[in-house]
């Protein structure tokens, strides 16, 4: 359990589902830090390719800070109201399969949970060549254990640890079978003849010995039926959320536009771009949109800031209104078709760099200190925002991006861009000065009193 990845898994795309419910994030972790503590623990074993992480719970439960941390470090948080049975678990199953469909093997499955519910469905991705890892909390079902390559516990692995050793996991496999020539004795399923074939049989020229069972069934219709296949749902009726063809054709009528549909949405490009202005009009087409993204990574580079798809949007889309609905996501990949772009994976992270470009220094936003700065610089700050003038912008602000351009443009000139984002940062978790809403930003309260003085000279000014 604890060996390094094989040659085929080592360089395949990591697939990471965490079921925050079941694995919370441990008492005294910095959640700033499991996602590069789960990176580094891969790397560890020789996992280094392309990872994603989603995390499906209950997000009321989560501590906003914590939200936060996760979702600026590249955790995918998706939430599920607590109420229904097993929704979670349904969940994160039917996005599994999913991603299967688009993601053929060789690829690398982690999940992180302890619940039995996807016992079934591990073993069936690792007879059709997925490779699985697992993270589960202290108690786990044998079954489950045993469908992984590679165990963590999942507060080893959540602090950037190493897997269980074979020696210190004996409690999470299942009894051994017996050996092959007392075949009546151990009657295994069909699920788990994988493990069984495993183990070097003793030759033997019995022709009357019981034949093999027959192969596992196609990999389209596995992954068609997938929910009441693979999933034992706790409620009365069970769940089908995708419909399961009859027919071959109808097969082919579901998946191939899936995985066409990428390619397909590249060809539209220039369609979807000219549609969203008038056809005399040139400043919406593909190339200008294009040399928009180009001068945004510049400006990006000046202020110190990571080139993520996101921070590429806010720029754009909070810096000029005329460019606030094109859409982003394609444009990046028009960039990309074209040799212009060139997108890195660092981790959880996808970043987008010029072509033959390197990664610039990027001011780490998260943390920090006061000290950072000097005093006149907090004092600034502090005017502003006890001015009615300025109290007026930050709480119309949008987003964290537009709130730290007011702030630079108001107050902190020459401060660059990835700084005011740290010094907002340290307003809301150090100063207390700002407090947002759990679910993202506004509405927000500035918990600073509004100072007389500064009204009054606002008023003059006006």
């Amino acid at each position: 359990m604890g060996g390094h990845a094989a040659t085929t898994y080592s360089a395949a795309k990591i697939s990471v589902w965490w079921d925050i419910d079941n694995c919370r994030v441990p008492k005294g972790h910095n959640a700033n830090s499991i996602a590069q503590n789960i990176t580094s623990a891969l790397v560890g074993i020789n996992y280094a390719g392309p990872l994603s992480i989603s995390a499906y719970g209950d997000t009321n439960r989560i501590p906003p800070p914590v939200q936060h941390a996760l979702s600026s470090t590249g955790v995918s948080l998706n939430h599920i109201p607590t109420g229904a049975n097993d929704a979670s678990d349904m969940k994160i199953l039917v996005d599994m399969l999913l991603w299967a469909v688009d993601n053929p093997a060789p690829a690398n499955y982690l999940l992180i949970s302890g619940d039995t519910n996807f016992s079934n469905a591990l073993h069936q991705l690792s007879l059709r060549k997925y490779n699985i890892l697992l993270a589960h909390p202290p108690h786990v079902s044998p079954s489950l254990a045993a469908a992984a390559k590679v165990v963590w516990l999942w507060t080893t692995l959540s602090a950037g640890g190493p897997p269980l050793s074979d020696s210190t996991s004996n409690s999470c496999k299942p009894p051994t079978p017996a050996p092959l020539l007392q075949p009546f004795q151990f009657k295994p399923k069909p699920k788990y003849i994988r493990k069984i074939t495993t183990i070097t049989p003793i030759e033997t020229k019995n022709n009357d010995a019981e034949p093999l069972p027959p192969p596992p069934q196609p990999l389209r219709k596995f992954f068609i039926g997938a929910p009441h296949e693979f999933f034992t749902s706790k409620c009365n009726e069970p769940v089908n959320l995708i419909p399961t063809p009859t027919s071959s054709k109808e097969i082919n009528q579901i998946l191939i536009p899936r995985r066409d549909s990428h390619q397909k949405k590249l060809n539209e490009i220039p369609r979807v771009m000219n549609a969203t202005t008038h056809q005399d009009n040139s400043e919406y087409n593909v190339e200008n949109l294009i040399d928009v993204i180009m001068r945004t990574l510049n400006l990006l580079k000046v202020e110190m800031i990571l080139p993520s798809e996101a921070n590429i949007t806010d720029c754009i889309r909070y810096g000029d209104p005329k460019y606030q609905t094109i859409d982003v996501r394609m444009v990046l990949d028009a960039a990309i078709q074209q040799g212009r772009l060139a997108k890195r994976v660092c981790g959880p992270m996808h970043l987008y760099l010029a072509r033959n470009d390197t990664l610039w220094n990027c001011v780490n936003h998260m943390g920090g200190h006061p000290c950072d700065f000097p005093q006149e610089t907090w004092d600034r700050v502090k005017q502003f925002l006890t001015s009615s003038s300025g109290r007026s912008l930050m709480l119309t602000s949008r987003c964290r991006f537009e709130a730290s351009v007011t702030l630079k443009k108001s107050c902190l000139r020459e401060v660059v861009l990835g700084d005011v984002l740290k010094i907002l940062e340290m307003m809301i978790t150090v100063k207390k000065w700002i407090i947002h809403h759990h679910s993202g930003w506004q509405p927000i309260t500035i918990r600073l009193k509004e100072s007389i003085l500064s009204s009054s000279v606002d008023i003059a000014k006006s």
